[in-house]
């Protein structure tokens, strides 16, 4: 095990925000401020390390320009003799700009792009590259009309950064936007997508689109009214290596950073090229914790990374996020789990919140277009059932007595889960 380990100063205040491998070295990117003299300037840094990470180079690149305040959150991608990265610059007044930058490969700055003629407020989620003489393709969220919802866009710019074309996506979709390039001109895009009605409310949706804003194909998921369903947070969508699409999500939770006072799941839906639906599993149900993904890739032999973070539900003084990492097989099914000290399951239905009171929410794999809900009593006779003709459904169960009871939830097709639930 090697580790590397830097800390922040009243000088120096720097955010880590993605490690990569590249021309045979691990690059490590972050954001933060310099301050000197009593002038503060963003900055990019470039820390080189060799495989046992010690580190051989670092760069602090201060990003002078007159529009430029903060720099947000940044995506990097290999090229062939250079680093690209791309995201969103902050002005003081607060207005958003996309940038896109390129560093050597010894961390230094060889071009830095701002883009100011979009809508004021432009957040920067994820890019695509094209070929050197195309430039890059972006995927934004426009946030500034207030007569309007929240929109996400591809925009695609010629090499220096100057706006070629930009292309309004269907839906509303509006944050954490993963993209993932499939060949030239043709992307799966994945995001969270407000929920017109209900508001706080948020479902999230993966569609298969051009560059021009043509969608070829496209899956939604609807969750139950009141619950949250997030993709994850800085990356959702992969590929197996059968060719199948992975997209990873945060069920029933509506705060990605911080604590919240119930239990959130993390779900693996599995997809065709064509998004249609193969298979989905809920990672972490039945403990009373808070599961949070923020990154997931797949592995070459075929398995699934995840990594996140979880805290206890509900929190105390004392409840703290810790990280998270664990691997499944293509299906779901674990094959490893690493820093995490609960025994973390797998799924293919929920029951929450348990402890219960007056309702319940249940969900269950799409792969199933219905299915059977039992409750039984400690001795084994059934006190209530329903048929579920919905993926997402909420029960009344006022009328039952305060207890300890044995859940089913089951159809035909094979899907069979059993858990205890506690009702207040």
């Amino acid at each position: 095990m090697y580790t590397w380990s830097q800390e922040n100063t009243p000088e120096i205040n720097i955010r880590f925000m993605q490690a990569m491998e590249f021309n045979d070295k691990i690059y490590l990117i972050g954001m933060g401020n310099s301050s000197q003299n009593n002038v503060t300037l963003p900055i990019i840094t470039t820390n080189i390390f060799d495989y046992q990470l010690q580190e051989e180079n670092s760069n602090f690149i201060k990003i002078i320009h007159p529009f430029v305040d903060r720099v947000g959150d940044v995506r990097v991608k290999s090229k062939k003799d250079c680093l690209a990265l791309s995201g969103d610059c902050i002005e003081e007044q607060g207005r958003m700009n996309p940038f896109y930058m390129e560093i050597s490969v010894q961390g230094d700055e060889l071009c830095f792009y701002l883009d100011r003629t979009l809508t004021p407020w432009v957040y920067n989620f994820d890019f695509e590259l094209k070929p050197d003489y195309y430039g890059i393709t972006t995927f934004h969220m426009n946030w500034y009309y207030y007569d309007r919802l929240p929109w996400a866009s591809i925009c695609n710019y010629d090499t220096g950064f100057n706006l070629v074309s930009e292309f309004e996506l269907p839906e509303y979709f509006f944050s954490n936007y993963s993209s993932l390039k499939i060949d030239e001109g043709t992307y799966y895009f994945a995001g969270n997508i407000y929920d017109t009605v209900i508001v706080q409310t948020t479902h999230l949706g993966i569609i298969k689109v051009t560059d021009k804003g043509e969608v070829l194909n496209e899956f939604y998921s609807y969750n139950i009214n009141d619950s949250c369903t997030n993709v994850a947070v800085f990356n959702s969508i992969d590929l197996l290596k059968t060719g199948n699409v992975i997209l990873c999500s945060s069920i029933n939770c509506d705060n990605l950073t911080g604590l919240q006072q119930y239990p959130s799941f993390i779900r693996l839906t599995k997809l065709t090229p064509d998004l249609d639906l193969i298979s989905e599993c809920y990672i972490g149900v039945g403990e009373q914790a808070q599961y949070v993904a923020y990154v997931m890739r797949t592995t070459p032999e075929g398995g699934i990374l995840v990594a996140g973070c979880y805290s206890d539900t509900p929190p105390n003084n004392t409840t703290k996020k810790q990280m998270i990492i664990f691997q499944t097989d293509g299906n779901g099914l674990f094959t490893g789990i690493g820093d995490n000290p609960t025994n973390i399951t797998s799924t293919e239905a929920i029951l929450y919140p348990n402890p219960a009171s007056e309702m319940i929410n249940i969900e269950f794999s799409q792969v199933y277009q219905k299915a059977n809900f039992q409750l039984m009593d400690i001795g084994g006779k059934i006190v209530f059932e329903k048929q579920l003709g919905s993926n997402y459904q909420s029960i009344n169960i006022s009328t039952l007595p305060a207890g300890t009871y044995v859940y089913r939830i089951f159809n035909k097709e094979g899907l069979d889960e059993r858990g205890k639930i506690v009702v207040e």
